[in-house]
């Protein structure tokens, strides 16, 4: 008789630990820790009221590291993030909700930076643009279905600066302005055709 009683109490502990733990691992309780300076350490995931995870990473004293993921609401991945080992860098990859790619880049210290191109649900390259510490600095191109160049524009510090110009599908030129600072020189604005 003992022994059926510290039997049954041994299995009403076992069922009590284990519906614990997986209440905890529900609630991303064993997840989600914080230092005594309140920076985010270790293992951490997020969920949407819907209960699905909206990301889940690795973070040290408060920066991202490492693989780091989001998530759409409906569940499947919306964002790739790969973080140096510092957290000041990433090499990110943006998800349709089809899982096709819409996007990628970089970011230093969560701003744009460097080369970001942007695709089509068909997987065109649409455009790519060029950054510096998140302003646009460089070339933007935007492409025809075909692939063919439509428009390219010089940036320089968040503004335009210099050519910009469009042109037909078969390559020849459609229109042209110019640009300092932001500021379109209004005898440059013209209708290339009209010249030919």
């Amino acid at each position: 008789m003992r022994l059926i009683k510290f039997t049954t109490l041994l299995l009403l502990l076992l069922v009590a630990f284990t519906s614990q733990s997986a209440i905890a691992f529900q609630n991303d309780t064993i997840f989600n820790q914080r230092d005594n300076n309140n920076l985010k350490q270790g293992f951490w995931k997020k969920r949407y009221p819907n209960g699905n995870v909206a990301y889940q990473g690795f973070f040290k004293d408060d920066k991202p590291r490492g693989i780091f993921k989001r998530y759409h609401e409906g569940g499947p991945i919306k964002a790739f993030l790969s973080y140096s080992p510092d957290g000041t860098k990433s090499k990110v990859k943006f998800f349709y909700l089809n899982g096709k790619i819409a996007a990628e880049g970089s970011f230093i210290n969560n701003q744009k930076d460097s080369v970001w191109k942007y695709y089509s649900q068909t997987q065109k390259l649409v455009y790519e643009e060029s950054f510096s510490n998140g302003k646009k600095d460089g070339i933007y191109k935007s492409y025809y279905d075909d692939g063919s160049t439509y428009e390219t524009i010089s940036w320089k510090d968040g503004q335009m600066h210099g050519d910009l110009i469009q042109y037909y599908k078969d390559g020849s030129y459609k229109a042209y302005a110019k640009f300092v600072a932001g500021v379109q020189n209004l005898t440059s604005a013209l209708t290339l055709d009209k010249l030919i």
